[in-house]
């Protein structure tokens, strides 16, 4: 194997650039296995900084070569070229320089794809903001059957909102305009 740094993400899972999706959950399990923590196998040939670097670098090779939009853009990157190999993430210079603008109306689908492209995890919003996940997937699927009174609802939004960083107040509005567009019990 190449070093890390060196590495594309299909070298770097040592897989075939035309690999099936089993194929990329077996290499990542593998690597994970072999420059896990607790794995002796790479102990004495990296330090624990050096496998924190090979682990995030394959963390990231995993999420891109498994989802299929991304890794779309990352084979077009790979083949011509781009500014960064994964389109999809917004780096800190275009988070500074653009200002994310809110739409009047904003979906489930919109808020999960915003998550995402931030990097945050549900799991990582429900340990900051102690609301359970079930009300994240409801509001990130517009579940709304499975939605709490709209009270609770506009708290969770603005939470929501909080931990991505985003004008909480436009938010919780252009989501209840959505809500109760699209609520067939608000009809």
């Amino acid at each position: 194997m190449k070093r890390p740094e060196n590495s594309n993400y299909y070298e770097l899972l040592e897989i075939p650039q035309d690999a099936t999706i089993q194929q990329i959950q077996g290499a990542y399990f593998l690597a994970k296995k072999t420059y896990g923590e607790e794995s002796l196998s790479t102990l004495s040939l990296f330090n624990d900084e050096e496998r924190s670097l090979i682990w995030e670098k394959i963390e990231e090779a995993y999420q891109v070569l498994s989802d299929f939009d991304r890794r779309r853009s990352y084979d077009i990157y790979l083949e011509k070229g781009s500014d960064s190999p994964d389109p999809w993430v917004v780096t800190k210079k275009q988070q500074e320089e653009e200002p994310l603008n809110i739409p009047e109306e904003v979906s489930g689908l919109f808020l999960k794809n915003l998550r995402e492209m931030k990097g945050v995890t549900l799991q990582s919003m429900v340990s900051e903001t102690r609301i359970a996940i079930n009300y994240f997937i409801a509001i990130e699927g517009d579940q709304f059957k499975n939605f709490p009174p709209e009270v609770y609802l506009r708290s969770y939004l603005n939470e929501y909102s909080k931990h991505l960083r985003l004008d909480s107040s436009k938010v919780v509005q252009a989501y209840l305009k959505h809500y109760h567009a699209h609520n067939p019990k608000k009809k």
